[in-house]
């Protein structure tokens, strides 16, 4: 991969990662607030039902915040290949990761072939 090619991975990546963090500070801005079980702000008690939808959503929340940490986590050790002149590079196999699927998933760790024999990873 060519200086200039990887240059703008490198921009991608920043840019995804400026995203991700946006989207995770709304979880936690919403995970913080008195939106779950406020009842101080109502006169009204709770149904049963209000605290299962609550709790659910929280649940859900919280989940979604987690997949965006981890998406954060792996866009972070792609910069850092693009750092030390690993990016790109299948993490199993050597070859070289095609452009076209660092473009839809720019922190991909893995070729297409090794990704289909271990999708796990």
């Amino acid at each position: 991969m060519d200086k200039k090619t990887k240059k703008q991975f490198e921009d991608l990546l920043k840019k995804l990662k400026q995203e991700k963090e946006k989207i995770l500070a709304g979880f936690e801005e919403q995970l913080n607030s008195n939106d779950y079980n406020n009842s101080e702000t109502s006169t009204y008690p709770y149904h049963s039902a209000d605290i299962g939808t609550d709790a659910a959503m929280l649940e859900r929340n919280t989940i979604n915040m987690n997949k965006v940490m981890e998406e954060i986590r792996e866009i972070d050790a792609a910069l850092s290949k693009v750092s030390d002149n690993t990016y790109g590079i299948c993490e199993i196999c050597g070859d070289e990761i095609t452009e076209k699927r660092l473009k839809a998933i720019p922190y991909v760790k893995l070729c297409l072939k090794c990704s289909d024999r271990n999708p796990k990873k």
